[in-house]
């Protein structure tokens, strides 16, 4: 029990203690491992080491046709279920977009509600219950967490092809307004109290925005001119700018100096790198990798090696495809 002392010892763990049939026929958490037995209570106490380490959470279309969400280590490596469309039958529809809570002891998502709507959903990992938050008219799109996790940015659909963002408490109450009417799906990233998100379509060229949601300023963000970022993302240190970019017909995932713009590293890519996220250490870059905008596969990039690697989900026309993930956050 060396693992577990080391856990104890940190007192960066969680314990669960269950008895008796319990403790047999109960579904835990993935991650949630067994680290002793009590014969005399007939007890056996879990703890989970994943408090340490990140967690990737992904939605798969599976080769059957039927769909999971499933927790897997930040590699791939065993993938546990933890709920499929027969869990949520009468709550809701498949996840489309997926995040963690700050401490990883949630999911929040969005899909398709009973009422016809989409609107964000909070699966609750050790207690497995899922929550409705939103109640809204508006279509629920996007959402990132800010404020250490406190508060939510959704992205809604206005109609006629524009899209309102608001701002909502973490338990989905409306605050405020914080765009209206941005014109095309504006890939929202959010980082602290700063929100990204693209404007443009028709006869305007599309511009990437930097949002301060504390003071509501506004700044242009310094893209690449010569192609269309179709998403960015702020490494950890606030240093570089990651962006998949569409450039004479062909894909590049391209790292920026934040301040300059100035290019610093190329990768050439066969798919558009979607949702493209930086790992909490900064030496990798993950995305969805969506060939026809569907999503198909994760792949992780090394930036200082360029080596990429598929982390879950298939790069053929069949297998098990991932259209949404989420790594869990390194706790602090």
């Amino acid at each position: 029990y060396q693992r577990w002392e080391e856990l104890r010892s940190q007192d960066r763990y969680r314990q669960y203690h269950l008895w008796g049939e319990d403790a047999v026929t109960t579904r835990l958490p993935p991650g949630v491992v067994a680290g002793g037995h009590d014969q005399d209570n007939d007890e056996i106490v879990f703890y989970e080491r994943e408090l340490l380490v990140p967690r990737l959470a992904s939605v798969l279309i599976l080769d059957d046709g039927g769909w999971s969400l499933v927790v897997s280590d930040a590699n791939g490596a065993n993938p546990v279920p933890v709920f499929t469309e027969e869990d949520v039958t009468g709550l809701s529809g498949i996840p489309t977009y997926v995040r963690w809570t700050p401490s990883s002891d949630a999911l929040l998502y969005i899909a398709g509600s009973m009422a016809g709507g989409r609107e964000i959903f909070e699966y609750e990992m050790v207690s497995k219950k899922i929550r409705q938050l939103t109640h809204s008219d508006a279509r629920e799109e996007q959402f990132e967490l800010v404020f250490g996790g406190e508060e939510i940015v959704a992205v809604s659909s206005a109609g006629g092809g524009k899209f309102d963002l608001a701002l909502l408490t973490r338990e989905g109450q409306f605050i405020r307004e914080v765009v209206t009417g941005v014109e095309d799906y504006p890939y929202v990233y959010a980082k602290g109290n700063k929100v990204f998100y693209k404007e443009g379509g028709g006869l305007n060229p599309y511009r990437w925005y930097q949002l301060d949601l504390l003071t509501d300023e506004r700044s242009l963000v310094s893209v690449p001119g010569d192609g269309d970022t179709i998403f960015l993302a702020l490494s950890p240190d606030g240093g570089f700018l990651a962006c998949s970019l569409h450039r004479g017909g062909a894909y590049f995932v391209v790292v920026l100096d934040s301040e300059t713009g100035e290019e610093k590293m190329s990768f050439d890519v066969m798919y558009p790198a979607g949702w493209i996220e930086w790992s909490d250490d900064g030496t990798s870059l993950r995305w969805l990798v969506s060939p026809w905008g569907i999503g198909y596969s994760v792949t992780s990039l090394n930036v200082e090696s360029g080596e990429t690697q598929t982390v879950i989900g298939s790069t053929k026309t069949h297998g098990d495809r991932a259209i949404t993930f989420a790594f869990s956050p390194i706790p602090k």
